[in-house]
């Protein structure tokens, strides 16, 4: 190994996941919000629309095309889904801990192996909880942690693998919800965010995976960022913040892409998000009345977070750095880690051999969106 290595570590899911080897945006375990090619009759039907089938400069059809409005995809509700058990979860906590200062701390070297230092839940009783010793911020800990099993994304093809979190969910808010009776004001807690997402993953150029159903997009520079979001105490403002650099890539080293306020002098555009409502959308939409639809009716979901979404088409051939700023009522705010994306200029030109290329002009690239 050389005295001063350099390891590029590129996102991506591993090899065998059949539809997104490899893919750095895992779309094997959830999709943007869309239509598959198979249910575009039932969603012209239920919405008296006429979506057409989209084929790309090959002649392929595009078997998805995302709707952020009207689209759907029943394994990234879990996302939205995620957001609220989560927030119920980690204001118990918030409000528990700062009430009980001296609930717990670790005493023990195995405890000391486990945790960390000072007053908070008992993680015994969140992994093997004990009946009458475990409370109530730790039960609810106790059954959210397994609706984060991956296996419930990955196994999604079994009869009802994707309402196992559901079920998970729904149990923890009972928990979280009965602790924070009357006790929503002592909230301190910022929103929960979702990663922010983007699609499509390459904007203003070239993209081939399963969001565009294995069809080759040679987008426009049009885009969007979306998040899912949500706070007990309803969410106030969602805002993108977006940071254009003078340089064309991330140096290796350079700290300032990840910080919210270096010193390099490049400042944040606020853009505010749109907002779709989800609660509706909960547990399926209409125009999916398939098995998976079948499955969600019989375990309802109770709490969901919304789809905060916003497009972009003012940048070309440039570096940006995002992230999501969200306030709660009371004015609690949270912030998401800094993503980073280059966006291409959206043209294209055909080389010597007919290939498509990227270019600074020629044909423009295809709309990444229904609407």
């Amino acid at each position: 190994v050389a005295e001063k290595p350099a390891i590029h570590i590129q996102d991506g899911s591993w090899i065998d996941t059949r539809d997104s080897s490899a893919d750095p945006t895992w779309y094997h375990w959830h999709l943007p919000f869309g239509v598959w090619e198979g249910q575009r009759y039932n969603y012209n039907q239920y919405y008296g629309e006429d979506l057409g089938a989209k084929v790309d400069w090959h002649n392929n059809t595009f078997q998805f095309q995302v709707s952020l409005e009207k689209g759907f995809h029943f394994l990234e509700r879990n996302y939205a889904l995620l957001q609220a058990a989560l927030n119920y979860a980690k204001t118990a906590e918030e409000v528990f801990l700062r009430r009980n200062p001296k609930h717990w701390a670790p005493n023990a070297s195995i405890d000391s192996e486990i945790t960390f230092a000072g007053n908070q839940l008992n993680p015994h009783m969140y992994t093997f909880p004990i009946k009458g010793q475990a409370v109530l911020p730790e039960l609810a800990w106790y059954f959210l942690l397994p609706a984060m099993d991956s296996g419930f994304g990955y196994y999604d093809e079994n009869t009802d693998d994707h309402v196992k979190p559901t079920l998970s969910f729904n149990q923890s808010l009972y928990f979280s919800k009965r602790y924070l009776e009357g006790k929503k004001a002592q909230d301190l807690t910022g929103p929960s965010i979702w990663w922010p997402q983007r699609y499509p993953y390459n904007p203003g150029s070239v993209n081939k995976s399963k969001a565009e159903g294995w069809a080759t997009l040679y987008a426009n520079r049009k885009f969007a960022l979306y998040t899912y979001v949500f706070d007990v105490n309803e969410v106030k403002t969602v805002n993108f913040k977006i940071r254009r650099r003078q340089e064309k890539r991330l140096e290796l080293g350079e700290k300032g892409y990840d910080l919210y306020d270096p010193v390099d002098g490049n400042k944040w555009l606020t853009y505010s998000a749109k907002i779709r409502k989800l609660n509706a959308d909960m547990n399926g939409v209409g125009w999916q009345n398939n098995q998976n639809r079948k499955v969600m009716d019989a375990v309802p979901a109770k709490e969901i977070g919304d789809l905060y979404y916003a497009y972009f088409d003012e940048f070309s051939d440039e570096l940006i750095d995002y992230y999501v700023e969200a306030s709660d009522m009371r004015g609690n705010l949270s912030r998401s880690d800094i993503q980073h994306a280059y966006v291409g200029t959206g043209f294209y030109k055909q080389d010597e051999n007919g290939k498509w290329i990227e270019a600074d002009a020629g044909r423009a690239g295809q709309s990444p969106f229904i609407n």
